[in-house]
């Protein structure tokens, strides 16, 4: 199996070395109990120094967000006070259904996040209606 040569499998998060404040967000804020089948085989992949290119493919609520958030959140010193990482997302949606995540997951970290688009839709103002740019 793949998984084999980066580190093998985790059914715990306390397996993959995290930080105590990353597996407090993971238990007291994001409510798990152990990982899930997506994330008990790419985990130790995306957290093992290699850092290869990943595709992962699994259902709907299967934890595939939790995967690449933690695996950013662990990437990131949060001594460092300049941006250290960036998500991009094909949607609004996920942008935001990824910083909602993001923010629950660190919220002991002391790292801050910020997300490029609004996140209250109140707020937004589509490209089309807003006023020129003078700059250009």
């Amino acid at each position: 199996m793949q998984a084999d040569l980066f580190g093998g499998q985790a059914d715990l998060f306390e397996e993959l070395n995290l930080s105590v404040d990353l597996l407090k967000g993971l238990y007291v804020e994001m409510k798990f109990e152990r990982s899930s089948k997506i994330q008990t085989i790419s985990l130790p992949m995306i957290l093992t120094p290699l850092y290869k290119h990943l595709i992962a493919q699994a259902h709907n609520g299967s934890g595939k967000t939790t995967c690449f958030v933690l695996g950013m959140l662990s990437c990131v010193d949060p001594k460092l006070t300049a941006p250290q990482a960036l998500c991009i997302c094909p949607t609004r949606e996920l942008a935001i259904q990824n910083m909602e995540v993001l923010k629950k997951m660190g919220n002991y970290t002391g790292i801050t996040s910020e997300c490029a688009i609004p996140m209250d839709s109140s707020n937004y103002v589509p490209i089309s209606k807003r006023a020129p740019d003078k700059d250009k």
